[in-house]
């Protein structure tokens, strides 16, 4: 049985490492350079919110609602954003790698995100 959203007031720069924050209503919060490494932020409403900044690595947000909000230079490597609405999300500069899950038919070209190199990959190494 589905637990009814929880209103929460959290500020920018908070630290949240782990929070359970799942169904949290966060719509229009401002959460930049927030740290919610490893969050639980499955189907919370972050409409609108302000996320810029923010360290969201390996968070998941499955089912979340960032409709409209502003993920821009936030990290998201690791995180779990499939089935999430992310209709007019601004993600420009946001950092993504090869374990962060978007909805599917989720086209992250159009968005202008950035795949900063792997720390473990040697610099003389062919890519595959």
């Amino acid at each position: 049985m589905a637990r009814a959203p929880r209103a929460y007031q959290i500020q920018a720069w908070s630290v949240l490492r782990f929070a359970r924050l799942a169904n949290a209503e966060l719509a229009g919060s401002d959460l930049r350079f927030a740290v919610l490494r490893y969050a639980d932020l499955t189907d919370a409403d972050l409409s609108n919110a302000n996320l810029s900044g923010a360290d969201i690595y390996g968070a998941r947000l499955h089912g979340a609602n960032l409709a409209g909000a502003d993920l821009r230079e936030a990290d998201l490597r690791g995180a779990n954003i499939g089935a999430a609405d992310l209709t007019g999300a601004k993600l420009t500069g946001a950092k993504v790698d090869h374990a962060t899950r978007f909805p599917d038919g989720f086209d992250l070209e159009a968005h202008d995100v950035v795949r900063p190199p792997s720390p473990w990959v040697r610099a003389d190494t062919p890519a595959s």
